[in-house]
């Protein structure tokens, strides 16, 4: 391997090492929601909070609480299933 190519290949290394680090861990939380989920016994879970970091659900229910810094979506009077989000 020429030595053009080890420093192209360090650079892009770099570049990805660089970038990796400033991305920080996302947090969403989307509340209010009319919540029909796959394993509560009573649907729906009225004004309830689902809390995601990473794009993996964190927690779920009424009483969640959302921890600070997270970017906050109201869902009032919108209706959550898994996989769906109503818009209207």
């Amino acid at each position: 391997m020429s030595s053009r190519s080890l420093f192209l290949l360090l650079c892009v290394y770099l570049f990805w090492a660089l970038l990796a680090d400033s991305v920080q861990a996302e947090v969403i939380a989307i509340t209010h929601a009319e919540l029909y989920t796959m394993t509560a016994e009573k649907q729906p879970l009225a004004n309830a909070t689902i809390v995601i970091r990473d794009g993996l659900i964190e927690a779920v229910g009424p009483d969640v609480s959302i921890p600070q810094g997270t970017r906050v979506i109201d869902a009032a009077g919108r209706i959550v299933t898994p996989g769906l989000i109503s818009a209207a």
